[in-house]
C-alpha cells in the first residue's frame, strides 16, 4: 500500500484524533450504550501498518486516556463494565462520517468470550480486508495494553517521598553548612532508603492495587464534582 504520510521518529504513534469513546442515546437523550470508536482512512491504516511493522506502540492524549479506562470501568447505567465494544469505521476522503460506514466490530467480555464481527462486502477484497483487520486488532491490543493503572510508578514516587521526609532535616542543615560530602552522603541515604521502602510496599502492592481500584470507583460514582475530578485525574495520568 502507498503512504502518503511518513511516521515521525518518536517511538509511539499518536492516534488522539481518530479514537474516541462514542455513545449511544435513548430518545429521551439518556445514555444507553457506550463503545470505543477507531475513525479510520487509508492515510491512517497506512501509518499503523507502518508502525506496526517497526515496533512502535500507541500513544494517546492522558485525556483521551482517562476517558477509556473510566469507559473501562463502568458502562453507560453506572455499573460495573461487563465487557468491552470496539468498533472501526472506514473513511474515503470525501466520506461523511455516518454510522453505514463501521467495518468492524470486537466485543471483549470480562469472562473472556469475544466476538469479531467484520461487514460481508469488506470480504470482496481480500488485501484491503486484511489490512483493515490488521489494523483494527492492533488498535485494540494497544489500548488494553494501556488501560492498567501505573501503580508501581505511584509506589515509586511514595518510596521517594517517604525517603525524602526522612533524611530533609539533615539535608537542610548540610546545605546550610555548605558541606558537600555530608550532603552526598544524606542524598546516597535517601537512595538507600527509597530502595528499602519500595520492597516494603510491594508486599502490600495486591492490597494497594484493590484498595486503589475501590476508591476510584467510589470517586467515580460520587454526586461530588470534585471527588469524580480527582478520580479522573487518577485515570489520566496513572498508566501503564
Amino acid at each position: 500500500m502507498g503512504n502518503n504520510f511518513a511516521i515521525s521518529s518518536r517511538k509511539c504513534l499518536d492516534l488522539t484524533a481518530y479514537i474516541q469513546v462514542e455513545e449511544v442515546k435513548d430518545e429521551n437523550g439518556q445514555v444507553v450504550f457506550r463503545f470505543v470508536r477507531f475513525n479510520l482512512d487509508q492515510n491512517v491504516i497506512d501509518r499503523i501498518l507502518q508502525a506496526r511493522t517497526k515496533g512502535k506502540d500507541l500513544c494517546i492524549s492522558p485525556k483521551r486516556l482517562g476517558e477509556l479506562r473510566s469507559y473501562a470501568l463502568l458502562d453507560a447505567e453506572n455499573r460495573l463494565q461487563s465487557g468491552l465494544t470496539f468498533c472501526t469505521y472506514y473513511y474515503h476522503v470525501t466520506t461523511e462520517k455516518v454510522a453505514d460506514n463501521i467495518v468492524m466490530r470486537s466485543v471483549i467480555s470480562l469472562d473472556g468470550d469475544i466476538i469479531h464481527q467484520i461487514r460481508h462486502d469488506c470480504l470482496v477484497d481480500s488485501t484491503w480486508c486484511l489490512a483493515i483487520a490488521t489494523a483494527h486488532h492492533w488498535l485494540v491490543a494497544q489500548l488494553l495494553n494501556n488501560l492498567h493503572l501505573k501503580t508501581a510508578l505511584l509506589l515509586k514516587w511514595i518510596s521517594w517521598g517517604l525517603s525524602l521526609l526522612v533524611v530533609l532535616p539533615t539535608l537542610i542543615v548540610y546545605i546550610q553548612q555548605l558541606n558537600p560530602l555530608k550532603l552526598l552522603v544524606s542524598l546516597l541515604t535517601s537512595w538507600l532508603l527509597q530502595i528499602g521502602f519500595k520492597r516494603l510496599l510491594y508486599l502490600f502492592f495486591p492490597l494497594l492495587n484493590r484498595w486503589l481500584l475501590r476508591q476510584l470507583l467510589l470517586r467515580l460514582l460520587s454526586s461530588n464534582p470534585m471527588e469524580k475530578k480527582i478520580a479522573k485525574g487518577i485515570l489520566e495520568w496513572f498508566g501503564v
